[in-house]
C-alpha cells in the first residue's frame, strides 16, 4: 500500500516560487503596516487602539466586539 506519488517538479516549483514571491509581500506589508503605526502614534493615538481598530474594521466585526464590550461592562458592573 505504499504508493509512490509522482511529482511534476515543474509545478512544484512554480508553487514554491509563489509561495516565496507571497512571504516576500507580506513582509513588505507588515513594514508599511508598522510606518503607518509610527505616523498614527506621532497623531497621540495609541498604537494598540490603532491596531485593535484597524482589525475590527477589516474583519468588520464591530457589532461583536459592541456586543462583548457590553457583556464585560455588565459582569463588571456586577461585581462593583
Amino acid at each position: 500500500m505504499n504508493e509512490e506519488i509522482q511529482v511534476d517538479t515543474s509545478e512544484l516549483k512554480n508553487k514554491l516560487t509563489n509561495f516565496v514571491d507571497n512571504l516576500a509581500r507580506i513582509d513588505v506589508a507588515r513594514e508599511d503596516n508598522n510606518n503607518i503605526i509610527k505616523d498614527i502614534k506621532a497623531m497621540g493615538i495609541s498604537p494598540t487602539m490603532a491596531r485593535k481598530a484597524a482589525k475590527i474594521m477589516f474583519e468588520q466585526n464591530k457589532e461583536e466586539i459592541d456586543a462583548t464590550h457590553h457583556e464585560l461592562m455588565e459582569l463588571v458592573d456586577m461585581i462593583n
